[in-house]
């Protein structure tokens, strides 16, 4: 897969996620729909999307923007990992 296909992939996954994880928000928006349609919770207060979502969803979402240069490194063992070879500026 050329690296530009592979850019712009990344770039329409940024704007419009798809894929287990967004199937996970969509189901658990759902759940939590129904479950406050049937009242409150026991413990008081109200339901929260995170009641319904799966752990590694929640802590996925608390990760750190990667730095450029992890960006590259996993971009290169992508495109080797499809027998592709990546060359930069400067190699």
């Amino acid at each position: 897969m050329p690296y530009r296909i592979l850019t712009e992939w990344a770039q329409y996954f940024n704007r419009h996620p798809f894929g287990e994880f967004r199937e996970d928000l969509r189901a658990a928006i759902i759940a939590r729909t129904i479950a406050a349609s049937h009242g409150k919770p026991k413990s008081g207060g109200e339901f929260k999307l995170k009641d319904f979502l799966p752990e590694a969803f929640i802590q996925s979402q608390n990760t750190q923007p990667l730095s450029d240069e992890e960006r590259v490194r996993r971009a290169k063992n992508i495109a080797k990992m499809w027998g592709s070879e990546v060359k930069t500026v400067g190699d």
